[in-house]
This record gives C-alpha cells, sequence and structure tokens, in this order.
C-alpha cells in the first residue's frame, strides 16, 4: 500500500473531524505536519487498524449493522457492515501491549492501552476526546501511524499529530491480526446479537447480527479471512470482465463482403476467403500467388459473410487451409443458422496430417527458448493472489507489456506439493515427475510447469504489478531450473473476433473416443475429422453467437490470455470436445449449451474444459451431457472454476494421456454444478462416495477439489482424507448463484451488462 492511499484514506475517514467543532478544540494549531511513510510491511495491518477503528466509532452509535460474519476454528471472527465495510475481530485473549488498543469508554469518550497502561485520549490542548454523538461536543476519530522516531501517534484530523508515548515502539515483527484487533472475545447469542468485548476498554458492545444466507466459502473470500479456499475469478475473459468487445461492425475496419468477391470475380467460397486473406497479409500461401512470408498484427478488417452457405472445405478436398497469422480483425456473418461455413470432407489424411479447418495463431511459441527470452528472474516470494513480484532486474520489462510468469522445476519437495495426496502412487513415468529440459529450442514439457501469462501495470524500481492477480504461490527457494521463477516474454496478437454464424461439419455417428475397436485408418476421424476453429497465442479475443453442428471439436484456445468464448451451441452429431482453454490464462467460457447427441450418448466427449498448463479458466453457465462430464485433460492445469454449470458427474470422461496424469492440480473448483446424470455410457453409476482420484485407476486422477453448493441428482463425495480440499452444501444450492458474477460484482461494484444479457 503506498504513502498516497495511506494519506487519502486517513484524509477520507478524518473529514468530518476536521469541520466538527468542541468547546475545549485548539483554536490555533500548530502548522500540519505530514503523516511520516509508514513501514511495508505494517501500512497494510495499520489501514485495516484505522478502518476497524472508524467502524467501532459507527457501531457505538448504532449508525452501522453487521449484515454477515464468518468466523474459523480459532473463534476469530471478521464482520461486514451495512456500510461496505468489513472489520477485523481477531480474539486478543490478552491486550497486546506494544500496540495502542482504542476503545470508548462509559462516558463517550476515547480511551487506549498501551504498554499495560490505560489513559484517555487527549487532543493537542489536553482535552478527553469525544466519541460519541450523544455528548453533543462533536465526534472525531482517531488514526494510528508510527511516527519517524518510531513513537506511536494519532491525529484527529490528518493533519496534527499527537505523541501516544516518548518510548519508541518494540520490534512489531511477527505481530498478527490479533494483534491489531479491538476486541478480546466475541460471543453469539440466542436472540441473534453478536457481543463484542473491547480490548481496550471495559465496553461489551451488542449488536445486532442477523446474517445473510451466503455460502461459508463466499463470507470467508469477501471478508478477507485467511482460511478463505477460493481464488479470484473474476479478472478472467475479453478485457478482465469489465465490458464485452464491440459488434464487428462498430470497430471502425474495412469491411470486406466474402460473397461479393465471389461473385465479382467467379470463386468458390474457399477460393475467394483465401485471396482476401492473402491480400490483407493474413496468410503466406494463395492458389496463383507466391508463398511469402506475411504477418499482420493490424490488419483492421471485417471479413462478412452474408448470410448464406459457404463450402470453405469441399468434397473431396483433404488440403490444409493457410494459417491465419494476425491480429485486429473480425470473421463476421449474419447470425447463427444464417451463415454457415462447411466442412464437408476432413482435412489431411491422418491424425499426424489434419488441422483445423481455420486456425489463427501467432508463430512464436512461448515454450520455445528463442522465442520467449528471459526476460527478469523474481527473487522474493510472492502470495497467490497478489498482483506483485519483485525482479532483479526489470530493465527489460516495460509498462503494458504481455510477459510469461513461469517456473518449471524438477524439485521433489515441490512436486510432493503439487501433487498433493496422489504423490505416494506417482508413476516415475509421469511428465510431472520428469527433469525438465529442452528438446532442441522446446520445452520438453517435463517436470513441475507453472505459465502465467500477465500484463503489466506498473514497474516502480524492481517491483512489477500486473493487472491480474497471481493464481499460483510464488517461492523462491525453487530455483533447480532457469533459476526458479522467471518472467519471459510473450509473443501474441490481439482483437481478433469470430462471431454470428454457425461451422457445420461431418462427424462420424456414434461416437467412438479416439475411434476405439472401429476401424483403424479411420480411427483419427472420431476425434479430429471436423475441427474448424482454433486461436492459439491471442489475447483479448473472442468467439461469441456461434454455432457448432456435427463437428469433432468445436473451439480451443491455445497459449492464450484473456480471451472469451460465449453464447455458443453445440448441435447434430456427438465428437470429441466442446470448447477449451488448453494453456491458457484467465479464458471465460460462458453460455455454451451443449445439444449433440448419438445413439451411445449425449454431448460431446469431453464437455467444457481445459487442458495443459491453463490456469484461472472460468467455465459459466455452461451445459454438457448427462452421461458425460467437464473437460480436464491433465498436463497441469490449475485454478479453474466450473460455476452454476449443468452436466453429468461421471469419471473418465475428463481427458488426458496416462503419463500426463493428473488431471488437474490445485484450486478446481466446482460451484453450485446441477448434476443431470451419474450414469456413463457403460452404465456405471457414481452416485455414492464419488472420489476425485483413485489408486486404482490411471485415468482419473484430480487433485482434491473445492465443491460447493453441488445439487440436482443426488451424488456424494468420498469423505476419505485426501479426496477434498473443502466441501459446502452438497445436495443444496448456494447463494450467490455465480461465483464470477458475485467477484465482479465485489471488485467493480457492478455487474457488468454484457454478463447479464446473457442469463
Amino acid at each position: 500500500m503506498n504513502l498516497q492511499y495511506w494519506k487519502n484514506a486517513l484524509f477520507c475517514c478524518c473529514l468530518f473531524a476536521i469541520t466538527a467543532c468542541s468547546d475545549e478544540e485548539t483554536v490555533n494549531p500548530p502548522a500540519p505536519t505530514e503523516i511520516p511513510e509508514q513501514p511495508a510491511e505494517l501500512a497494510e495491518q495499520l489501514a485495516q487498524y484505522n478502518s476497524d477503528i472508524a467502524a467501532l466509532q459507527l457501531m457505538v452509535d448504532g449508525e452501522v449493522e453487521v449484515v454477515d460474519y464468518t468466523s474459523d476454528e480459532q473463534h476469530n471472527y471478521t464482520l461486514e457492515l451495512s456500510d461496505g465495510k468489513i472489520v477485523n475481530a481477531a480474539l486478543q485473549a490478552e491486550t497486546d501491549t506494544d500496540i495502542p488498543a482504542f476503545a470508548i469508554n462509559e462516558d463517550g469518550y476515547w480511551e487506549y492501552q498501551l504498554g499495560g497502561e490505560k489513559q484517555t485520549l487527549t487532543d493537542l490542548s489536553g482535552n478527553p476526546v469525544p466519541a460519541r454523538k450523544s455528548l453533543g461536543k462533536g465526534t472525531f476519530t482517531p488514526q494510528l501511524a508510527l511516527g519517524e522516531d518510531g513513537c506511536w501517534q494519532m491525529s484527529l484530523n490528518g493533519a496534527h499529530w499527537k505523541k501516544l508515548s516518548d518510548t519508541p515502539a518494540p520490534s512489531l515483527e511477527g505481530k498478527t491480526a490479533a494483534s491489531y484487533s479491538l476486541f478480546k472475545s466475541v460471543t453469539e447469542n440466542e436472540d441473534g446479537t453478536l457481543s463484542l468485548a473491547l480490548s481496550g476498554g471495559e465496553m461489551v458492545l451488542s449488536i445486532d447480527a442477523t446474517v445473510s444466507s451466503s455460502a461459508q466459502a463466499w463470507k470467508k473470500f469477501f471478508m478477507k479471512s485467511e482460511d478463505n479456499v477460493l481464488l479470484d475469478y473474476s479478472y478472467a475473459g475479453y478485457n478482465h470482465g469489465e465490458s464485452a468487445p464491440a459488434d464487428g461492425f462498430a470497430w471502425g475496419y474495412k469491411v470486406i463482403n466474402v460473397k461479393e468477391r465471389m461473385e465479382n470475380d467467379n470463386l468458390s467460397a474457399r477460393e475467394a476467403l483465401n485471396l482476401i486473406l492473402y491480400e490483407n497479409k493474413l496468410v503466406r500461401k494463395c492458389p496463383g500467388k507466391t508463398d511469402n512470408s506475411n504477418t499482420n498484427a493490424t490488419a483492421k478488417i471485417v471479413i462478412y459473410f452474408p448470410a448464406g452457405d459457404y463450402d470453405l472445405q469441399p468434397e473431396g478436398d483433404t488440403d490444409k487451409f493457410p494459417e491465419i497469422y494476425g491480429g485486429n480483425f473480425v470473421i463476421k456473418g449474419d447470425g447463427e443458422g444464417k451463415t454457415r461455413l462447411l466442412m464437408n470432407n476432413p482435412i489431411g489424411t491422418s491424425e499426424s496430417t489434419t488441422a483445423p479447418l481455420l486456425t489463427i495463431k501467432h508463430t512464436n511459441s512461448p515454450t520455445n527458448i528463442d522465442n520467449s527470452k528471459i526476460l527478469a528472474t523474481v527473487v522474493e516470494n510472492a502470495a497467490k493472489g497478489s498482483f506483485s513480484v519483485k525482479v532483479g532486474v526489470a530493465n527489460d520489462l516495460s509498462v503494458g507489456k504481455w510477459v510469461q510468469l513461469r517456473l518449471r522445476s524438477g524439485n521433489e519437495e515441490l512436486l510432493a506439493k503439487e501433487v498433493g495426496p496422489m504423490y505416494g502412487q506417482m508413476k516415475t513415468d509421469w511428465s510431472v515427475a520428469q527433469q525438465p529440459g529442452l528438446s532442441g529450442k522446446n520445452e520438453n514439457g517435463k517436470g513441475v510447469n507453472v505459465m502465467e501469462f500477465h500484463q503489466i501495470k506498473s514497474i516502480d524500481g524492481n517491483v512489477v504489478t500486473f493487472y491480474e492477480p497471481i493464481m499460483h504461490e510464488v517461492n523462491t527457494a525453487y530455483n533447480d531450473y532457469d533459476g526458479g521463477w522467471i518472467i519471459r516474454d510473450y509473443k501474441y496478437f490481439e482483437n481478433v473476433g469470430v462471431e454470428d454464424l454457425s461451422f457445420v461439419g461431418k462427424a462420424i455417428t456414434p461416437y467412438y473416443h479416439h475411434g476405439e475397436g472401429q476401424d483403424e485408418s479411420k480411427a483419427w476421424l472420431y476425434d479430429s475429422g471436423y475441427v474448424p476453429l482454433q486461436l492459439n497465442r491471442v489475447v483479448n479475443s473472442w468467439v461469441r453467437n456461434v454455432s457448432f453442428e456435427s463437428v469433432s471439436e468445436a473451439i480451443t484456445f491455445g497459449e492464450s490470455a484473456n480471451c472469451s468464448a460465449y453464447n455458443i451451441t453445440i448441435t447434430g452429431n456427438r465428437g470429441h470436445s466442446a470448447v477449451r482453454a488448453q494453456g491458457s490464462s484467465r479464458v471465460f467460457i460462458g453460455k455454451v449449451q451443449d445439444e449433440s447427441a448419438d445413439s451411445r450418448g449425449h454431448g460431446q466427449w469431453h464437455g467444457c474444459g481445459v487442458s495443459k498448463p491453463s490456469i484461472g479458466t472460468v467455465v459459466w453457465n455452461c451445459n454438457w451431457g448427462q452421461d458425460a462430464c467437464f473437460e480436464s485433460h491433465a498436463t497441469q492445469p490449475r485454478a479453474t472454476l466450473f460455476d452454476n454449470c449443468r452436466g453429468g458427474l461421471v469419471r473418465y470422461h475428463a481427458g488426458g494421456a496416462e503419463n500426463e496424469a493428473p488431471n488437474h492440480l490445485s484450486d478446481l473448483t466446482l460451484w453450485n454444478l446441477y448434476v443431470t446424470g451419474t450414469i456413463d455410457e457403460k452404465g456405471i453409476n457414481f452416485a455414492s462416495d464419488f472420489k476425485w482420484w483413485d489408486a486404482g485407476s490411471i485415468w482419473w486422477k484430480i487433485y482434491p477439489p473445492i465443491v460447493v453448493g453441488t445439487h440436482g441428482q443426488a451424488v456424494t463425495f468420498s469423505q476419505e482424507e485426501g479426496q477434498l480440499t473443502y466441501e459446502e452444501s452438497t445436495g443444496v444450492k448456494v447463494t450467490p448463484e455465480s461465483l464470477y458474477e458475485a467477484q465482479l460484482q465485489n471488485r467493480l461494484g457492478y455487474v457488468p451488462a454484457w454478463l447479464k444479457s446473457l442469463k
């Protein structure tokens, strides 16, 4: 917390005190003095303490109510007040003699204890400081600070400061939240009130505490309790979820009509699209044209497909469509079902030669060391959920730059933490258990691998602050590879949109996973034959108002950040997967309705979800088949929120190769999952004693998740030790309905209109 913020906070808290007056007020106070800069390790604690002092005054005068509270196993409380303030009510069994403990006495004046002595708080003229309005003398709110000489001092107006002691405070290292608490005990009474005994005085404050019905997990997140288990997912999606991208026609880009180009030049849809892309330096190949090395980060065009059918992969054509290299462009139609992009033939003739129909990507992989130079080394630890890291040298970093925050490690202690209770059953051929290294210039994908893409918000000396919270704890002790936690370069395109159209394929039916039991020469077609769209290494990009009919896979965001896919429909023949974040950060996948089916099952084999080292993904208000499950496709995904979704809860549909286990690492969070089925396509029922990892199974290994509000068809979770990180309200839907919405509301003060419109 910086000095200017601290000054502003004190000024706001004391604004009334500046204008109030009393009979004893000093008429000619000394010249104002600035508050000394507070030690960094104390600034946050003192800011909370001063907020608590102001809140105490309001509670005593009955101007606020307790609207919610949480407590932990040690009976430390956190209170939410009706004015939005959060109060630390950690228990201070014995008053900390090193820190002034403020209270209000029975006469309505401020008092405090310091060094074991109780004293009446006085102003600069030695007059008692009134705390209660009933005195009729105006009220003042003392604020505490540590002076440059190390002595405690207080101010009633943020400008004039008075010492509380001439003796410097002893070392404050190791002080906890309880040390800065105003309370020594909190008692819950049968009449719904709380009794709060002040640690610095004799007052016992009784206050109404009728609480909300919100989930305890939410309360603890909102009140920043020490035992909170939830991460902040509100930064997921385009523009951190704060707004939707403008309509494709509203960007001011040049609009190129594909249908007109087809008619004017007597071209097929495929030929016209290829030529348009080539002319705008977005592809490197075009029939009849010279190959080149084009990329175009600022294309600024809308490729418009008016209503109609456009055959982009005609019957009998197995050739790949050229990959698209660029940003700042939109592919737009006239609406789902009106504009249809057809894929009438698979691409390639085998799994090794097939490809998506449209691949939009940056060519430079973040896992290639020539493309992603090390820019800085992190030199201090950073907590999960914090925004800043300290680096050795920040010369190669700049504000606004997108970077990778990376860790690769073969440290055994770290491995045990990452894998958790599955460590004892881990196999030596699991890639996470092997030593990281290189294959040529590319990472070999082995060892513990954390990859977070961030945009730099500010740089203060060697402290780098990101726009987004860090989703994995940074511990610099694990420095066995590449020097430990590092910041690497990241190459990307941005502002790529696909909207208002349909992709239509010819997925083989019925579907068999990996073509199991079918003609081996055609097995690849089941999973990969009809894949219409993939976006790799893009940021702030989107796919919306798009339907997919009879496709093997719908959408993949690979090695991307802050992208959104929403209002997506999947119909027709069932296929392999739906919408996934693959090795990406903070992707938002919302309102995906999977209605595909065949004679063997419902919905894509893998529902919406994640694979590879994705982190911070939000899957919101989506559904998948009743005999399917969300996707968690192994290779170290972390911190995924499935929020207010509907679908089956069966094992073995998560995905992932055996040697890439576990399917998911820490912070898998299921919030208000509505279970529509627990029986898989083989008739196995997983409704009872549902396990998240199983020593007897190679295909189902998930780090103990956080499950809150699982409801719908009855399901019980195994209570074996190590199966769950946190469980609440299984069988009952909780409030808030959506964690993502509630966290956005908490951060922004409102739920953005774009998200409301999807409900």
